[in-house]
């Protein structure tokens, strides 16, 4: 139950954190959620790309991943298996084209917000330089 608290408390501050960047997107709380990580989606509007993100991350050494598998439909996996897909995959091809994921843990993250502000703000500036 501790771990789950910590990483809710955790996710309030990422939340607070993310009211500063409004052009990223971030889940919402639709009950209890253990809060393994925060994903975010880069909006259309936004000053930097997703791309520009990941490499601002890479720099501030705050480890990224794809949001789960991204287009799911895409992976390399499926030639094993016998499957169909029925129309298009918007949503999909969303997360997958503008979605990342940093990780939470139980232990509070004052630091690593501070860190990953600090990133986000280089990124923003960096894209506006070019």
């Amino acid at each position: 139950p501790n771990l789950v608290s910590e990483r809710r408390r955790n996710a309030e501050g990422f939340k607070a954190l993310l009211d500063d960047f409004p052009f990223l997107r971030t889940q919402r709380e639709i009950g209890e959620s253990s809060w393994f990580g925060f994903s975010m989606l880069v909006g259309p509007d936004a000053p930097v790309s997703r791309e520009a993100l990941i490499a601002s991350f890479n720099h501030h050494k705050i480890d990224v991943r794809p949001i789960v598998a991204g287009n799911f439909a895409k992976n390399e996996v499926l030639r094993w298996f016998d499957y169909s897909i029925s129309g298009n995959l918007p949503n999909a091809e969303i997360i997958d084209s503008t979605g990342l994921f940093i990780g939470n843990h139980h232990y509070p993250l004052d630091q690593e917000f501070a860190l990953l502000r600090q990133a986000l703000n280089d990124a923003v500036e960096t894209a506006a330089k070019t």
